[in-house]
């Protein structure tokens, strides 16, 4: 975190740390690992003080946008 209270990204690292956490993950979907599950979501599903006070700054900031998801039958019906 920068002293400024923003986060940056290392560029450099990036996608090297995405790839990895995507393998990860989809390892312990396909061989249906409950225990890598958990283990990930305790050492991974943590939120950092920093970062949950980054998060609080953001309460009050007014969402105008609702997302609208479109189901798959909508998009076939939109099929021409």
């Amino acid at each position: 975190m920068s002293p400024d209270g923003t986060f940056s990204v290392d560029h450099s690292r990036i996608r090297a740390a995405v790839e990895d956490l995507t393998s990860r993950i989809m390892t312990i979907q396909a061989e249906g690992n409950y225990a890598a599950a958990q283990e990930m979501l305790t050492t991974l599903g943590v939120i950092r003080p920093e970062v949950q006070n980054v998060l609080d700054r953001l309460h009050d900031v007014p969402v105008d946008i609702r997302p609208n998801y479109i189901t798959a039958d909508q998009l076939i019906a939109d099929l021409p």
